[in-house]
């Protein structure tokens, strides 16, 4: 049994969004407000959103620093690595991320 499963449309061009090919439009693609954020926040309709500009701007801000060209203990990869990827799927009540 193959179970297929797509990325909604709206989350694929927001993702393509930010494909930049330097940091500098990438922040100016973080800086632009989007419609979604100009309303009322709802977690049910706009975690995905959220947790992707999230994601990349703390990915951005990790590159930035130069910390990535370090070897780091474990627990820093824990925290600044991996904790984005525990978090996609905070909207949903029946999930719990066990480490």
């Amino acid at each position: 049994m193959t179970i297929t499963s797509r990325i909604p449309q709206d989350l694929c061009d927001y993702i393509e969004h930010f494909n930049c090919d330097n940091i500098k439009d990438l922040r100016r693609r973080l800086a632009d407000i989007q419609d979604w954020e100009k309303e009322e926040y709802d977690v049910n309709k706009y975690h995905d959103l959220d947790w992707i500009k999230h994601t990349i701007h703390s990915y951005v801000r990790l590159y930035e620093s130069g910390e990535l060209n370090t070897v780091q203990k474990e627990q820093w990869y824990n925290k600044h690595i991996w904790l984005p990827i525990d978090t996609v799927f905070n909207d949903i009540s029946s999930i719990q991320i066990v480490a």
